[in-house]
């Protein structure tokens, strides 16, 4: 009887153990999940740099109802003005990549000096005149985009303060020249 007992008592001690280890794993897993739960709360709480709580995301493709290239700047054109003389509408842009939804169009630099740099560069956005004005961010200097800037004119760009620092070395984006890298279409 004395080894049924001890038997016993072992197995008791085993499910013991069991018990306690699945405790732990569970208030560990819990523990996670509240980390995880309280940093996507942070994530969407968190500021853009812009107020987002008065913007309207659309977006269309008159590409895929057969329009041709040289009636899409017509088409944004007309789609623009009839949006902006909608009532509560301040202001309207396009942006070929939707703000905030977590779409890239990257490519490395090339640098007025004529060095390539392919290494995966900033993020890029094609924009309207005005879009920096539509979502709120106002320009540190330099100028917007203007009707005239074309694809037959001098390019033009605006580069946040990181891609200055990271890329440029200066804390002036007024000057220098940059263009897209070896995979510019990337």
């Amino acid at each position: 009887r004395l080894e049924t007992a001890q038997t016993t008592s072992s197995h008791a001690t085993g499910r013991r153990l069991l018990v306690a280890g699945q405790i732990a794993l569970s208030l560990m897993l819990l523990a996670a999940g509240g980390l995880f739960a309280r940093t996507l709360y942070n994530l969407r709480h968190a500021g853009v740099g812009f107020e987002t709580g008065r913007l309207a995301l659309v977006t269309v493709n008159p590409q895929m109802n057969g329009y041709s290239q040289a009636r899409l700047r017509i088409f944004y054109d007309d789609l623009r003005q009839r949006v902006s003389r909608l009532p509560g509408v301040e202001s309207a842009a396009f942006a070929v990549m939707p703000v905030l939804a977590g779409d890239a169009w990257g490519s490395g630099l090339t640098l007025d000096t004529g060095a390539r740099d392919d290494t995966p560069g900033p993020t890029r956005n094609a924009v309207d005149p005005g879009f920096f004005q539509t979502i709120g961010i106002s320009l540190r200097e330099g100028r917007d985009f203007s009707g005239s800037d074309t694809a037959a004119s001098v390019p033009v760009a605006i580069v946040n303060g990181a891609v200055l620092r990271c890329y440029l070395g200066t804390g002036s984006a007024i000057g220098p020249g940059i263009g897209p890298g070896g995979n510019a279409g990337a």
